[in-house]
């Protein structure tokens, strides 16, 4: 685990907990961002100890070792959402068609993407039915690694038209992926089954406005009286076929996989049980209401491969549950794992009224249940992990007794990025780190490697998995159609001392933690603390896959308000939301930045944003010149500041130069001051004063009188001056003439001053002068300076 506390002071970076402080290099950041040392709110800079983490606001510098590991909750309906809980979940509507929860299902979590196409692939070829739920399609390679030939098209084609197997199935008409997605859709209506059995492919676009989508993604199969459900985060699409180990990357580009990326984390459930049904009956729910969808999309949106018929789009028979359930044997001793199927529909949008007609945030209300009842840690892997408004206050309250919170993400894409989700993760990630610089341990792939993150997990205390197709933000959670299970094994097992978890958990903590170290740690006999230092270990090995994430802020953020982030993550509830109408309002529209106003154009043209001309133009040139206006801007302002404060510094520097100066030629002038001292004391006035007791004054003014009379003889006696003789020292009568009369700071005239003293003075002064001797010996003035 990294150092706490003070690090090197004269190193770019420090570390104090889990946050990394980095001095920054480039002037222009410094003054745009006006701070030394980043992420600016979480880091200080000071000339002595260079950067170090800020500690000011931090709610507690704790790193978890000093709570003792708690019992956590062990029974499901600790975990679960009450009848009660879920119908309020619904705007006070109960939920009939699914249950509340249900136990004796066999869950089974895949390790990875590639063992979940691989069941697929098994499962279909012996399946009678399916029923499947996606937000896109794409006819990818089943098993890459032993015959890119065996797709989505040759399994599912096999299937129907030799097998017998009837299929149905909605895929969102996903205007980023529409060019795959009605390929399938033609491909599949297309299909002449055998043996009786029915087919089709509906594009669904019953979806709330904007960048709402239709995100669940399910299987269901009937197989051998038996039902099996698939549910989770992966789509059969495209960049999702992966190993646990991330090293298939030449795989991937030989077999086509490959769109954008080299890798894919991703994490997909299978269940035969009870749940299953409840996953079959949250099909028939969107398959049976109503209001069908509308009109596949067609030119100019996309040219499909042949002509689109508009029956493919109205269902041609509606499923009665009891019908479809009578001829199976439903497993409710199938296995351990109790599980509970939770559901996110939008109150905004009016096309659920047969099933939820004020929307369903059972989703939220179970990841709030869950943070609740967290008794030592939380881990948290997800695609987004941007700011959650409820779900961000939940961690905010719990942190203080947790003894850490782990959390996997990755970077926003590039477009992503432009529409502001790198701010709404800053938003979410860096106040954690700020109150719980040692709790809050946050990594991402390393971005050099291009694998992406697409789970939606929630892992509590090795006894509650949540996994499904919800991502952690507010649509999602709010507006999204999205379906996640909430998972409890009543197997128990030891997981620290005499602490009990629960064996699925567990074992799925075990399995993520080996995959986040490319399974160089055993974690096995590991405490949860010890897991999470060995992680925090290997992120900081330079052969890590896996790195500390640590968000920088941008000027060009300022753009992206809450208007802005209610456009691209818009809350579903009824009590907030932006609908589509805004966007044909000009004066609402006018006051708004142009990344709003170009994402409006898009959707109201019909374009997906991540498909958008505009959004890619400003994407390139918008997005820069915000930045640079904001870095002159800046630049500008603290130049000023900068230029100001350097003035001051000069003046200073030049003042001290001119007093130095001035001071060491005083101190120059010293050493001749005492001729004067000693002038007086040999005409019977007081001892001279030590240099050090008299005042600066003082010494300017004796010697002021001195260089004057020195002057003065020059003036009158220089032809008398001829050579240097040893003489008696001056009466005092005649030298008290001589000399300035400090009583009233005046020469006195020097009338009657015979030959013989003044040669006998001028001796006096050449001899001591020339031979080097003390000033301490009276009157030791040279005859050469008094020539000059």
């Amino acid at each position: 685990m990294r150092s706490r506390g003070v690090v090197l002071t004269l190193c770019a970076a420090s570390a104090a907990g889990f946050v990394t402080c980095t001095r920054s290099t480039s002037l222009t950041e410094i003054f745009t961002n006006w701070c030394i040392c980043q992420p600016c709110n979480l880091c200080s800079y000071t000339l002595f100890q260079g950067c170090d983490v800020l500690l000011t606001n931090a709610v507690s510098t704790s790193d978890g070792s000093d709570i003792p590991t708690r019992q956590p909750l062990l029974a499901p309906s600790d975990w679960f959402l009450t009848a009660d809980e879920i119908t309020n979940s619904r705007g006070g509507v109960p939920r009939t068609s699914l249950a509340t929860s249900s136990s004796g299902n066999f869950m089974h979590i895949f390790a990875d993407t590639s063992s979940t196409f691989a069941a697929i692939h098994h499962d279909l070829l012996t399946a009678h039915a399916a029923y499947f739920t996606s937000w896109t399609l794409g006819d990818i390679p089943y098993l890459p690694h032993i015959d890119p030939a065996i797709t989505f098209k040759s399994t599912w084609g096999k299937a129907i038209t030799t097998n017998g197997l009837s299929a149905h199935g909605l895929v969102w008409s996903n205007l980023p992926e529409l060019d795959r997605v009605t390929d399938m859709h033609a491909w599949m209506n297309s299909l002449t089954p055998s043996h009786g059995a029915r087919v089709q492919l509906m594009t669904d676009d019953r979806v709330t406005s904007i960048t709402g989508s239709l995100h669940q993604k399910s299987l269901v199969l009937s197989i051998d009286n038996q039902l099996w459900a698939y549910a989770g985060g992966m789509d059969q699409a495209f960049d999702r076929w992966d190993t646990k180990y991330h090293n298939e990357s030449a795989l991937r580009n030989a077999a086509a996989i490959r769109t954008n990326n080299n890798g894919w984390i991703d994490v997909h459930s299978r269940v035969l049980g009870p749940a299953a049904v409840d996953i079959l009956h949250n099909f028939l729910d969107r398959w049976n209401d109503p209001k069908p969808p509308g009109p596949a999309l067609g030119p100019p949106f996309v040219t499909p491969p042949m002509p689109l018929q508009a029956s493919w789009n109205v269902p041609q028979n509606f499923f009665s549950s009891a019908a479809l359930l009578s001829s199976l044997a439903i497993n409710t001793s199938a296995g351990p794992h109790d599980v509970q199927i939770l559901r996110t529909f939008s109150c905004n949008y009016h096309g659920y009224a047969s099933f939820a007609p004020h929307g369903e945030t059972s989703i939220l209300a179970g990841r709030i249940k869950a943070i609740r009842n967290a008794k030592n840690y939380i881990y948290i892997e997800d695609q987004y992990f941007v700011y959650m408004p409820d779900l961000f206050h939940e961690l905010l309250a719990i942190l203080p007794t947790l003894q850490r919170l782990v959390v996997f993400t990755v970077t926003p894409g590039k477009l992503e990025r432009a529409s502001g989700y790198a701010k709404y993760q800053y938003d979410m990630i860096n106040p954690l780190l700020q109150k719980f610089p040692n709790k809050v341990q946050i990594y991402i792939p390393k971005p050099s490697l291009g694998i992406y993150v697409h789970s939606k997990v929630l892992l509590v205390d090795d006894v509650l998995v949540s996994i499904g197709s919800s991502n952690w933000n507010v649509r999602s959670m709010t507006s999204d159609a999205e379906i996640g299970q909430q998972i409890v094994d009543t197997t128990r097992v030891i997981v620290e001392n005499d602490i009990q978890g629960t064996k699925l958990a567990h074992d799925f903590r075990i399995s993520k933690f080996g995959e986040l170290t490319n399974f160089t740690v055993d974690f096995a006999n590991l405490s949860f603390l010890q897991a999470a230092n060995a992680l925090e270990t290997y992120a900081q090995r330079s052969d890590a896959w896996i790195e500390p994430y640590m968000l920088y802020e941008k000027p060009y953020w300022a753009i992206y308000g809450a208007g802005a982030k209610n456009l691209v993550d818009g809350d579903g509830r009824c009590t907030s939301a932006v609908p589509l109408s805004l966007c044909k309002n000009d004066t609402w529209l006018q006051a708004q930045y142009q990344v709003i106003q170009i994402t409006c154009s898009c959707e109201l043209a019909g374009i997906a944003v991540t498909k958008c001309d505009n959004m890619t133009d400003y994407l390139n040139a918008g997005q820069a010149s915000a930045e640079a206006a904001f870095i002159n801007k800046a630049l500008l302002y603290y130049g000023g500041i900068f230029a100001g404060v350097s003035l001051g510094v000069l003046l200073v520097v030049c003042g001290c130069c001119c007093y130095g100066r001035k001071w060491h030629r005083n101190r120059r002038k010293q050493a001749v001051s005492p001729v004067a001292k000693r002038g007086q004391y040999l005409a019977g006035g007081t001892p001279p004063v030590p240099v050090g007791i008299l005042t600066f004054a003082h010494q300017q003014q004796q010697y002021s009188s001195s260089l004057m009379l020195a002057r003065r003889f020059v003036s009158t006696q220089r032809t008398l001056v001829k050579e240097a003789s040893v003489a008696s020292v001056l009466p005092k009568a005649e030298s008290q003439s001589l000399f300035r009369d400090h009583s009233n700071d005046r020469l006195q005239p020097a009338t009657s001053t015979p030959a013989r003293s003044v040669k006998s003075l001028q001796s006096v002064y050449s001899l001591q002068y020339l031979n080097g001797e003390s000033a301490s010996k009276p009157f030791d003035v040279p005859s050469s300076k008094l020539q000059k």
